[in-house]
C-alpha cells in the first residue's frame, strides 16, 4: 500500500474496568481530557473535580502514569516520563491525597510548566484519580476480591503551532460481520503533533462512476500511536470496485490510499 499526500486549495475516556458500588462513589466530574496549547516557558493551571456520591468519607488518591495506545486494542500505562513525549514531568499537582465527605466534592489543582527551550508538536499525560480502599479489623479473613474503578484525566499540551502532522496507513481489509461488511483501517500517527482526522473512502466502480462516500467517526491520535476504524459499506452491491481512502488532518495536510475492493455474495 502506498501513502501519498494530498494538498487542499486545496481519560468515561479511559476508566478501569470494573464496576462495584463502593469503588464507584468516587466519581470524576466533567471532561476526563484537558487540551492545552501552551508556548515555551509559559504555565498553565488546571482542576480536576472530584465527587463522592456515597454518604460516607472516602480517600482518594492522585497518580501519574503515561498512556500510549495501539490499534490492535493494547494501551501501555508506563511509569511517568517513560515515554519520550510525556509532560508528567512538568506537572504539579495538589493535593495528590484527600478524604471526600459524603455527598461533596473536592477540587485538585495541578499546573503544568512548560520548559522553555527544545520542544516541537505535542506532549501528553496521564492523571488517574484512583479510591484507596480502607481495611478495617471488621473484615473477615481470607483472600478478598477487590475491583476498583480509576478515572483518566489526559492532560495533553501543544506547543504553540508548531510539529508536523502526518499519518502512515498500517493495514487496510474488507471484512464481514454480522451486521454487514466493513472496510477496516489501520492508521499510525507518525508526526510529532497530535491529529484528530476526518476519514473516509469514495468508492468508484470499474467504469469510474461514483458509488458513495463512506465515513467513520473521528478521534484524537497521538504522535507513534495508533487506531482502528470500520468503515460500513453494507451497502455496495457485489462486484469490484476502486476506492480511494482518505484521512483529512486539517489545514493542508491530507493523505490518501488507493484500495481495489471485492464485494463478493
Amino acid at each position: 500500500m502506498k501513502r501519498e499526500r494530498f494538498s487542499r486549495h486545496t481519560l468515561l475516556w479511559i476508566a478501569s474496568f470494573f464496576y462495584v458500588p463502593l469503588a464507584a462513589e468516587i466519581t470524576v466530574l466533567g471532561e476526563l481530557s484537558h487540551e492545552y496549547a501552551l508556548q515555551p516557558g509559559s504555565r498553565q493551571t488546571g482542576v480536576i473535580e472530584v465527587m463522592n456520591m456515597g454518604e460516607k468519607p472516602r480517600t482518594a488518591r492522585v497518580y501519574q502514569t503515561d498512556y500510549t495506545y495501539r490499534s490492535d486494542g493494547t494501551s501501555r500505562y508506563d511509569a511517568p516520563g517513560a515515554v519520550a513525549r510525556s509532560n508528567a514531568g512538568w506537572m504539579q499537582i495538589s493535593p495528590r491525597q484527600f478524604t471526600v465527605p459524603g455527598g461533596e466534592k473536592m477540587i485538585v489543582n495541578y499546573v503544568v510548566g512548560v520548559p522553555d527551550t527544545g520542544l516541537s508538536g505535542t506532549y501528553w499525560s496521564i492523571l488517574m484519580v484512583e479510591p484507596v480502599e480502607e481495611i478495617t479489623p471488621e473484615q473477615p479473613e481470607g483472600i478478598q476480591i477487590r475491583t476498583v474503578i480509576r478515572y483518566a484525566v489526559q492532560v495533553v499540551t501543544q506547543i504553540g503551532n508548531t510539529g508536523d502532522r502526518s499519518v502512515r496507513f498500517q493495514n487496510a481489509q474488507l471484512i464481514r460481520q454480522d451486521t454487514g461488511r466493513f472496510l477496516v483501517l489501520e492508521v499510525e500517527n507518525d508526526g510529532n503533533r497530535f491529529v484528530r482526522p476526518a476519514i473516509w473512502v469514495e468508492v468508484f466502480d470499474v467504469e469510474g462512476q461514483f458509488q458513495g462516500k463512506f465515513e467513520t467517526r473521528q478521534s484524537r491520535i497521538l504522535p507513534g500511536c495508533s487506531v482502528r476504524r470500520e468503515i460500513d459499506v453494507t451497502s455496495l452491491s457485489v462486484g469490484e470496485y476502486k476506492a480511494l481512502v482518505i484521512v483529512d488532518c486539517g489545514d493542508e495536510d491530507i493523505f490518501g490510499m488507493n484500495l481495489t475492493l471485492k464485494i463478493e455474495p
